[in-house]
């Protein structure tokens, strides 16, 4: 079943401001379901961003992931974070910037994206399971394996991402861009395909209707 916007925005949360969600991170917190981080937080140019980057590289993210889902990212400025296995299920996302980030293997389903950009990102096999898709940058992105299941995508471009393996089963595109993309073993079963652009994409007799 695909999750409802309104559902979401009914969902009680906490606010958090980015200082603390850094010390927070920094001290060995995991678990920031059901927040309301501080609107417009520029992570990137935060003083201590730096610092959170060599802490995050040398943990184990895989066995003990940090977890936002429930929560609530508006205007979030996060570009070149390595966050790797991410868990952010059931998380609205509204004008983040993820531009150059390492959130391959993230657990993003049934999650809201309004105007989030990916560009370059690292996004390979991460699923995006369920989710609801408005206005999203996914141009030049590493989707490898990733998983698009029943997600609704809406006027997103995925111009030169690369997208072997990427799963769109029994999604909805519509007004989807996928000039010069590189759709090699791409999976579009059952998918329900509205107004997009294929023009210069790569492999597109090895992508699987």
């Amino acid at each position: 079943m695909m999750i409802k916007r309104e559902y979401l925005s009914m969902i009680k949360r906490e606010y958090m401001s980015g200082d603390e969600f850094i010390e927070k991170i920094l001290s060995g917190e995991r678990n920031f379901t059901g927040i309301n981080l501080e609107k417009n937080f520029n992570l990137t140019k935060n003083k201590r961003f730096d610092k959170l980057q060599d802490y995050l590289r040398n943990q184990d993210l895989k066995n003990n992931p940090l977890n936002i889902s429930y929560s609530r990212l508006e205007g979030l400025i996060a570009r070149n974070l390595y966050l790797p296995h991410i868990m952010g299920i059931k998380t609205i996302f509204i004008e983040t910037d993820f531009r150059n980030a390492n959130l391959k293997e993230g657990i993003l389903g049934e999650s809201y994206f309004k105007k989030t950009s990916f560009k370059k990102a690292n996004l390979t096999g991460t699923s995006f399971v369920r989710t609801i898709i408005e206005q999203g940058n996914y141009e030049e992105s590493n989707l490898i394996n990733a998983n698009f299941v029943k997600a609704h995508i809406y006027e997103t471009d995925f111009r030169k991402a690369c997208l072997h393996d990427a799963n769109f089963v029994k999604a909805i595109l519509n007004e989807v861009n996928f000039r010069k993309a590189d759709l090699k073993e791409a999976v579009f079963w059952e998918a329900s395909i509205m107004k997009i652009s294929l023009k210069n994409a790569k492999n597109l007799e090895k992508r699987v209707y």
